[in-house]
């Protein structure tokens, strides 16, 4: 049996390596299968967990990419089916509570 996922949904790489790859390390030390999501900021040398890059405006709303985060999240959701998603930083928080709503709503569905 795979052990469950954990989703994190950060800014960039090289912040959440700085301040939070600690709590990614403890998790895997606990039977977890972390997985990364953050925009390529920052050194990538040494990541031996699965990461996956996106692009993050961070400065300023911008429509298209704030729906693109939107929809990578979900699309990630759908697809690695985490028992837990953690999301860092505001854009992250916003875009990925949102699309964990649409999927708990979808998963809903689905069971009914």
């Amino acid at each position: 049996m795979a052990p469950p996922k954990i989703l994190f949904v950060a800014n960039e790489l090289g912040s959440f390596r700085h301040h939070r790859e600690h709590v990614l390390r403890a998790a895997w030390r606990e039977g977890f299968a972390p997985v990364l999501m953050a925009a390529p900021v920052g050194d990538a040398s040494g990541v031996d967990y699965a990461y996956r890059p996106i692009q993050i405006e961070r400065f300023r709303l911008a429509p298209i990419l704030d729906f693109l985060l939107f929809w990578r999240v979900l699309r990630a959701l759908l697809v690695e089916r985490p028992a837990i998603a953690h999301f860092i930083n505001i854009k992250p928080y916003l875009f990925g509570g949102l699309a964990a709503r649409v999927r708990a709503c979808w998963a809903g569905r689905a069971r009914s």
